[in-house]
């Protein structure tokens, strides 16, 4: 009997012990559900619920709250250069500075990487958070040493503020925020936006206008136009640029300014380039019928500094049968913003592999006059800002002049863009420039309409 009863309180004993186990377990499963387990902070499953919550107080009390997300700037390069393990603990330090910076009431969570949010609650208005946000940002930005690595970080911050007025998903609130954030990247590190209806109105038109061009890519609504270069002194195409037009079905013309700045930040100017090369290469033994010998693309500093893009180049000149001096690259000086030394070495091996290359939209970004001797170009392109009141205006003047005779004294040729009348045309020819692109010649062109140019561009010299 004894031995039974014994047995029978071993068996509750170890029946109580491995209960008590699993619910530590499940206990410790649900903090890994709630919490980071780098920073030890809420994560955003608990961020979604404070925020529904939140929300029915506020319809309920009249009552405003922000969330304001907050982003690193500059993070990635921390990752990169020191490891995983001081980005880690440069997270988790961000963490307890932000957490010391909370008020009473509020929650912070960290919603991933390096982007953290806050719940700021009974607001009576959206100006009450500013001082919050301020000391939030001052949290932030400061000095840092970790394990003998000095370090300067800064945040950028996006607000969304609900008053209370009708019912919003925390989900929502949070996009806007998040809106807000990337609005506040544009204007610098270590800034502050509020989101607001325009903004989500900008980035409809965005995410459509995105989709719009790849479909246009899919489906072949892209076409290439074509610029007269004009010999200053003979009046005569020299060559042409290759210029991207887009014909939406339904919205008509969309000018390559909205559609090309937004390619390059989508990533969707690696497939515009390529086939603009490809088409021009394609073009090229039509317009060489009509006499043109060379044609000119523009390529963004991010196709130029991809891998490969060199041997691109060769391929494809080999595979149209073209002389590579038949291929003109139009680079913008941001090529030089973005990696420099990369850029002259890629532009060096273009040059001695026989391309062209000209630097487009020259003085009105990082190079100047002293950078000339530097750069491994054929070519400059004058910006058209220089060259639209040169006849009334003698510092104009006096700016294009100087910069005509210094790339001549360098071997370069001079392009002069813009040109919309016949009094810049003489003015530039006196000064030495070797060709003129603009309005007073042509406008660029469908290929079908190059040949009744050319043929009134003979007429008018004869």
């Amino acid at each position: 009997m004894t031995l039974v009863l014994y047995s029978a309180l071993s068996i509750s004993s170890a029946v109580i012990f491995y209960l008590l186990r699993y619910n530590r377990q499940l206990k410790k499963l649900g903090q890994q559900v709630r919490y980071d387990a780098l920073t030890g902070l809420p994560n955003r499953l608990v961020l979604e619920e404070q925020l529904q919550l939140q929300v029915q107080h506020c319809l309920q009390n009249q009552i405003g709250m922000a969330v304001l997300f907050i982003d690193l700037d500059d993070f990635k390069p921390i990752n990169d250069s020191l490891g995983h393990r001081i980005g880690d603990l440069v997270l988790i330090e961000v963490a307890t500075r932000l957490a010391s910076c909370m008020p009473d009431q509020s929650t912070l969570v960290r919603f991933g990487g390096d982007e953290f949010v806050a719940l700021l609650p009974d607001l009576q208005a959206f100006n009450d958070a500013l001082p919050r946000v301020r000391k939030l940002l001052n949290c932030v930005s400061s000095s840092y040493l970790i394990e003998g690595n000095a370090l300067q970080l800064s945040a950028s911050i996006g607000g969304a503020y609900y008053e209370g007025r009708e019912e919003i998903t925390a989900n929502i609130l949070i996009q806007q925020a998040d809106m807000a954030m990337y609005k506040a990247k544009r204007g610098g590190h270590n800034h502050f936006y509020w989101y607001d209806e325009q903004m989500e109105a900008k980035l409809r038109h965005r995410v459509q206008l995105r989709n719009a061009l790849q479909q246009a890519m899919d489906k072949k609504e892209l076409q290439l136009h074509y610029q007269p270069l004009v010999d200053a002194v003979t009046g005569q195409t020299f060559s042409v640029e290759a210029l991207l037009r887009w014909h939406h079905p339904e919205k008509g013309m969309i000018s390559p300014a909205d559609f090309i700045p937004l390619a390059e930040q989508t990533g969707q100017i690696i497939q515009l380039t390529e086939w603009t090369l490809q088409q021009a290469c394609r073009d090229l033994h039509k317009l060489k019928a009509m006499g043109i010998q060379q044609v000119a693309v523009n390529v963004s500093a991010i196709q130029l500094l991809r891998p490969g893009f060199v041997e691109q180049l060769v391929e494809l000149i080999k595979a149209h049968q073209i002389l590579s001096s038949q291929l003109e690259i139009e680079l913008t000086e941001t090529v030089l913003l973005e990696d420099a030394e990369l850029a002259q070495n890629i532009m060096n091996q273009l040059q001695n592999l026989g391309f062209r290359v000209t630097m487009d939209d020259f003085g009105t970004g990082f190079s100047s006059l002293s950078y000339l001797k530097n750069l491994q170009v054929s070519k400059i392109k004058m910006d058209r800002c220089f060259i639209h009141d040169i006849t009334s205006n003698s510092q104009s003047a006096d700016i294009v002049k100087t910069i005509i005779t210094l790339a001549r004294q360098m071997g370069m040729l001079v392009v002069a863009e813009g040109v919309e009348q016949q009094e810049q045309a003489e003015l530039l020819e006196a000064f030495g420039c070797h060709y003129l692109q603009g309005y007073y010649f042509s406008k660029a062109l469908d290929l079908r309409l190059l040949p009744a140019y050319l043929h009134s561009e003979q007429q008018a010299i004869h």
